[in-house]
């Protein structure tokens, strides 16, 4: 849970510092979602056995959903930022 809760933060923090250098830092943010795909490999791997740790590692997985599905969404809008800048210039 914890892992899913850093990734978040970081994948949403990490949007924010990027305003200004997003065509740079794109492959950051795809270095995020991979590793929160391990991280909800590894979370569904691992499946605990009382019920309590279940909706734990139900709301880590949806976190984990969540965060990998935002890193994707900005790697392709950064993207098209970037290429209609290229244009521009």
């Amino acid at each position: 849970m914890a892992s899913a809760l850093l990734l978040a933060a970081l994948s949403y923090l990490s949007s924010g510092l990027f305003v200004h250098t997003y065509c740079e830092n794109r492959p950051i943010m795809l270095v995020l979602a991979a590793v929160g795909v391990v991280t909800l490999c590894f979370l569904i791997r691992c499946w605990p056995p009382t019920l309590l740790q279940r909706a734990a590692t139900i709301l880590a997985i949806l976190l984990c959903l969540f965060e990998i599905s935002f890193n994707l969404w900005f790697f392709g809008w950064a993207t098209r930022i970037c290429a209609d800048q290229k244009r521009l210039h």
